[in-house]
């Protein structure tokens, strides 16, 4: 029986050996090219990695509140990288809107008439006024037209994001034919009158020279004194965070807050430069949302425990004549309007009547807003991204708004090339404002620039 068994297996064996040598051949040589073997790995890749930058996409909608876009995206890094933290955010987010920045996060520096301007290592042919793509201080040329665009930080964007716009109205026109226009870029965040007025003035005694002006303002002038110089009790017309500026004046814990916030808005804008090279990556731009998103957190613990440093001082700094400037308060707030409104007005008359004297044309701008009830229509992502309900600002504009439109009516009587822009957006659904509290996209400020050259040239032809 044994032997049986034997030569059973012995044949089992040989029969499996013999289908192995005929398969493995077979298999051999019916395995894929070279080029499939690659293929197929390669294939697999590629759609892990797009369906990770999809997923990274949506995640990044869902973080910003807003559709994703490499557009969008390149913008939100160049502001953040530029310093511009009050700009182009899209994240549902108050603590840094508008001109809520501390005077070092730009560089800027005290200046003795000015109240504040850029730091002179941009180049000291710029005297402090850093958005200007041009020397500040040019010579009239019979080839040239010299434009000086004033006002705070939308007129600043203005001329970075709309003055081609501006241009390419005004060269059609053959007033301008044959004439190189050049803007200057007089204009820095949080400016308001009378900062354009003495701004102005400073550069003429300089020996600098303007054809025309353009004076884009009004939001500052309301915004800013109503909430924070009347919640401070400091004199309406000093210069945004006064209090901060007088910073050797303050203690130990206001200047190491202080510190401590300029570093991380550094950090915020190392990051955004970092990311910036790979902001075609929906992967690496969700990466850097969380990464931002974090840092503007931290950002706004750090500025709301410098605000409540600086209300609970010991001393007697924070009252003292340095800091609050002349005595000046009202128990209602809603009675300082019509004298802002008078003050804004009579700056404007200062700034007019000295360009008459040194034969330049003077064009003054009530720029939009979006707080101004009925000034535009808002869609989904805009009301998301560029409209507060509770925004510290919105009262103020909305009760503030309406005597300045009168206001420049008035100045409008006078003679006075003024032009209220506030229903500049009005027929406009595309989105157009960026944050939620004045900004607009590239799209808003080429409109502001065609409107601001069409009512020049219907000014011009009327002299």
């Amino acid at each position: 029986m044994k032997g049986t068994w034997f030569i059973v297996g012995k044949m089992m064996r040989r029969a499996i050996s013999q289908m192995v040598n005929r398969v493995v051949p077979w298999v051999k040589r019916s395995s894929p090219p070279p080029w499939k073997r690659i293929l197929l790995p390669t294939a697999t890749f590629l759609v892990v990695v797009l369906s990770v930058e999809v997923i990274s996409a949506i995640m990044f909608s869902i973080l910003t509140n807003a559709w994703f876009s490499y557009s969008r995206v390149r913008e939100m890094m160049e502001a953040i990288a530029a310093g511009e933290q009050d700009t182009h955010l899209l994240f549902n987010q108050d603590e840094d809107d508008g001109n809520t920045r501390s005077l070092i996060e730009q560089g800027e520096i005290l200046h003795p008439y000015l109240g504040y301007v850029g730091s002179s290592g941009s180049g000291e042919e710029m005297y402090g006024f850093v958005t200007s793509r041009e020397p500040v201080l040019q010579q009239s040329s019979d080839d040239k037209v010299i434009i000086g665009i004033f006002g705070g930080s939308v007129a600043a964007q203005l001329a970075a994001y709309g003055s081609g716009s501006l241009k390419k109205v005004l060269e059609r026109d053959p007033l301008f034919a044959g004439k190189e226009i050049s803007f200057i870029t007089i204009a820095l965040g949080a400016y308001r009158q009378p900062q354009q007025l003495l701004a102005l003035t400073y550069l003429l005694t300089l020996g600098g020279h303007f054809d025309m002006i353009v004076n884009v303002d009004g939001f500052n002038d309301i915004a800013m004194p109503a909430d924070e110089n009347f919640s401070r009790k400091i004199f309406p017309f000093y210069p945004w965070r006064w209090s901060i500026r007088m910073i050797n004046y303050a203690g130990p814990q206001v200047r190491y807050l202080t510190g401590y916030t300029y570093y991380l808005k550094l950090r915020r804008q190392q990051l955004a430069e970092t990311f910036l090279h790979l902001r075609y990556s929906a992967t690496a731009a969700f990466l850097w949302a969380i990464q931002d998103h974090f840092m503007r957190v931290k950002v706004s613990f750090s500025e709301v425990s410098l605000e409540e440093a600086q209300k609970s001082d010991e001393s007697e700094r924070w009252t003292s004549e340095q800091v609050t400037g002349p005595r000046f308060s009202f128990d209602d707030r809603d009675l300082l309007y019509p004298v802002l409104a008078n003050h804004w007005k009579e700056s404007s008359r200062q700034m007019r009547r000295l360009a008459e004297a040194n034969d330049m044309s003077y064009f003054h701008f009530l720029q939009p807003n979006q707080y101004l009830p009925g000034s535009k229509p808002f869609n989904t992502e805009e009301k998301v991204q560029g409209f507060d309900e509770n925004h510290r600002f919105r009262s103020p504009i909305e009760k503030g708004y309406p005597v300045f439109i009168r206001a420049g009516q008035e100045l409008q009587k006078e003679g006075e090339s003024f032009h209220d822009l506030t229903q500049l957006f009005a027929k406009h659904e595309e989105t157009i404002y960026v944050d939620t509290c004045c900004h607009f996209t590239h799209r808003g400020y080429a409109l502001m620039g065609e409107a601001i050259a069409e009512a020049m040239l219907k000014d011009l032809r009327k002299r």
